[in-house]
């Protein structure tokens, strides 16, 4: 299970569109979502998130933003194990829901979002950073191969902001350094390679930081972002002649955000 709070703590509420009544005429809505009070986010701790509506909702889903979702059935009047209602002198009813689950893999941004399914409505969802945000890699030549999978951390999921930084550890060459007495860092050469020449990455800049998610090709360099567009594992690759020509390398800074699903 996993849970809430904001890559700078958002918190979204969606209008409800066609609101069922429910007690004391209040609507059938999902209004907020939050991390429960007195926890600190961190991999591999299962966290309580506070899911929070007026009237009653019979079945939500939890869209955890990691790939996993979670389906919450009879959340009806008298409560279950997840849920449990109030209601005032007027007949006014609300309920809570506290969930539980727990992120592991990847530090950085989480998105958790409540999706009414049955006799509500409402979508909202809650954003945090699970510390330490970034993760660290040693990125050197030579090398026995373009490319090389992150295999110490797992599958990157759809619709997740990659950010990527590198820190050259040798200023008087920032990156990596071929026979011919050229230096390159992560950006390489401001000029493209071409279909047909014996680079890797036709269309990417020569000896430059390329990233991969399965089929998903990206232009790296010293400081860039993008979001994937399915899920696989993350290689770093380089846009050279060949991997065991080369001597040096730099840090990759690498954040991973989590976005969730689509709107």
């Amino acid at each position: 299970m996993k849970p809430r709070s904001g890559f700078g703590t958002t918190l979204l509420v969606v209008p409800f569109v066609a609101s069922l009544q429910g007690c004391g005429d209040v609507p059938n809505r999902i209004e907020s979502i939050g991390l429960a009070p007195g926890q600190t986010p961190a991999l591999d701790t299962p966290l309580t998130v506070e899911v929070r509506g007026s009237g009653t909702c019979t079945n939500m889903t939890v869209d955890w933003g990691d790939g996993n979702r979670e389906d919450f059935q009879a959340v009806t009047f008298g409560g279950s194990p997840e849920c449990q209602f109030d209601t005032d002198s007027a007949g006014r009813q609300r309920f809570q829901c506290n969930v539980r689950h727990t992120f592991t893999g990847w530090g950085g941004g989480k998105t958790v979002t409540a999706i009414a399914k049955a006799r509500c409505d409402g979508r909202v969802n809650t954003r945090f950073v699970i510390e330490p945000s970034v993760y660290i890699l040693a990125f050197a030549r030579p090398g026995s191969s373009a490319c090389n999978v992150i295999t110490n951390r797992p599958s990157l999921v759809n619709r997740t902001l990659v950010k990527i930084t590198t820190v050259p550890p040798d200023t008087r060459c920032p990156g990596i350094r071929y026979p011919d007495g050229h230096c390159y860092d992560a950006e390489g050469v401001a000029v493209l390679s071409v279909a047909g020449d014996p680079f890797p990455f036709p269309g990417m800049r020569m000896n430059s930081l390329v990233l991969r998610v399965g089929t998903q090709v990206v232009q790296g360099g010293t400081n860039m972002n993008f979001v994937t567009n399915q899920e696989g594992g993350l290689e770093t690759c380089l846009n050279e002649l060949d991997p065991r020509a080369g001597n040096g390398g730099y840090e990759i800074h690498i954040r991973a955000d989590q976005l969730g699903p689509p709107p």
